[in-house]
């Protein structure tokens, strides 16, 4: 930036205090089973995306999406993919995308296998 303000400063100090407060985290990540596939889970907190991939009718103020929605579709209706809502509160991607409350954050972090590492 050419010309930070004084908040840019802080924004930067607190962004140093955090990640110096949390060198010891990562992510826990475990082997897959060697016997089944591996799996993701879809959770989506918005229902007018769920409600479009299960509509077979496309509206006009869906143009801009159709490649997308046409795939998602094709999935849904081959049972290869499951389009669930799950309330915005259960979003566990949102630490990730958003500025969230310091108690959402703890809560959400060990959902997503965040964990410190022993010393």
């Amino acid at each position: 930036m050419s010309q930070p303000l004084e908040s840019h400063w802080v924004a930067v100090k607190r962004i140093l205090r955090y990640l110096k407060g949390t060198l010891n985290f990562g992510l826990k990540l475990y082997l897959a089973p060697t016997h089944k596939p591996l799996s993701l889970q879809v959770f989506c907190d918005n229902q007018s995306a769920v409600l479009l991939a299960h509509n077979p009718i496309l509206h006009s103020r869906t143009k801009h999406m159709e490649i997308d929605l046409f795939f998602v579709r094709e999935k849904v209706l081959a049972k290869q993919l499951s389009v669930v809502h799950i309330p915005g509160t259960d979003q566990w991607a949102d630490i990730l995308t958003k500025p969230v409350s310091t108690a959402k954050f703890l809560l959400m972090h060990s959902k997503l296998n965040v964990a410190e590492a022993p010393p």
